[in-house]
C-alpha cells in the first residue's frame, strides 16, 4: 500500500508543545559578533526583543550508513577564530524563536499554555522560510559567506499528559499499543518506561527518530510522556519539499505510534 492511500491525520487538539524547523549548513567563518547586531536589527528588535546566548549545537549530517546518537555527541573543535555561540532572538508574544550559529539556522514555535492554540504546519513553513530568506539575504549583503546547506531537521516535540490519555503507567498500552500489558504478568508495573525507533527514509533522503520518555511537568507537577519526532535529511534538489517530506512521516508517524482511542478521545481526531 502506498503512502498516499493511508489517510492524512488531524486532530483538533494535537498534542504539540513544540515545533522546530533546521537547516545546517559549512561553517560562515566570517560571521561575527558585530553582524548579530546588524540581523537583530533586521529581524526587528522590537519584533524580537529578547536575546540570549546559548551553547553551540554540533556539526552531525545524517549518513546512509550511520545512525546518529539520541543526543548530539560531544565535540573537540580546535578554534582557530573567536568562538560565536548559539545566540536566541525570542519574539515579544515569546512562543516564536530565531536560533542562529556559525553553521545553523532554527526557527521554534513552543506552546506556552493550555489556551495557546498551535498554529499548523502551514502557516509555520512559509514564516520558516521567510526568515530563512531574510538570513540569506543578510549573509549575501554583507559578504559573509554563501550558505551551503548540508542537513535539514525537523521536530516536533509532544506532552501527552496523565489525563484522559492515561491513569496510570499500566496504562501505557493505550497509548502506545506496541508496549504490552503487564496485567497477568510475572513483572509488576514498570517504575519509568523509555523507548527509541528509528526509520529510514524513501531513496536515502534522511530518517525519522521517535523518542519516548517518561517526565514530570515542572510548572504543574504532572507526569506525562513525551514523544519526541525529529526528522534529519537532505535534498539537494527541493528544500521545501523535504520538509513537506519530513512532515508526512512525523505526522503519519505519530498516528502509527498512537492508540486510535486517545486520538480520538484525547486530542480529538477528525
Amino acid at each position: 500500500m502506498s503512502i498516499k492511500e493511508f489517510p492524512f491525520p488531524d486532530y483538533k487538539n494535537p498534542p504539540v508543545i513544540e515545533v522546530v524547523f533546521g537547516i545546517q549548513f559549512k561553517e560562515l567563518n566570517r560571521l561575527a559578533t558585530p553582524h548579530v547586531g546588524k540581523f537583530w536589527e533586521i529581524l526587528g528588535i522590537e519584533n524580537f526583543p529578547e536575546f540570549r546566548e546559548m551553547p553551540e549545537l554540533p556539526h552531525i549530517i545524517e549518513k546512509e550508513d550511520s545512525i546518529q546518537s539520541p543526543q548530539y555527541p560531544e565535540s573537540i573543535r580546535v578554534e582557530q577564530i573567536a568562538p560565536l555561540p548559539r545566540l536566541f532572538f525570542i519574539d515579544s508574544d515569546k512562543d516564536h524563536i530565531v536560533q542562529l550559529q556559525r553553521d545553523r539556522f532554527l526557527v521554534n514555535w513552543r506552546k506556552l499554555s493550555e489556551n495557546h492554540e498551535y498554529p499548523r504546519y502551514a502557516i509555520l513553513l512559509p514564516k520558516f522560510q521567510k526568515t530563512f530568506e531574510i538570513f540569506n539575504e543578510f549573509i549575501k549583503t554583507n559578504n559573509i559567506g554563501v550558505i551551503e546547506p548540508d542537513q535539514y531537521e525537523l521536530t516536533y516535540v509532544n506532552h501527552i499528559t496523565r489525563d484522559g490519555a492515561w491513569k496510570k503507567i499500566k496504562d501505557i498500552n493505550l497509548v502506545f499499543p506496541g508496549f504490552s500489558s503487564t496485567e497477568g504478568t510475572f513483572l509488576p508495573e514498570p517504575e519509568k518506561v523509555s523507548w527509541r525507533k528509528i526509520y529510514r527514509f524513501p531513496e536515502n533522503r534522511g530518517r525519522l527518530y521517535a523518542t519516548m520518555n517518561q517526565a514530570v511537568n515542572k510548572n504543574t507537577g504532572q507526569e506525562m510522556f513525551v514523544l519526541n519526532m525529529t526528522a534529519r535529511g537532505y535534498d539537494q534538489e527541493n528544500c521545501m519539499e523535504w520538509f513537506n517530506l519530513a512532515h508526512e512521516w512525523i505526522v503519519r508517524g505519530f498516528a502509527d505510534l498512537t492508540g486510535e482511542m486517545v486520538q480520538k478521545e484525547a486530542w480529538g481526531k477528525k
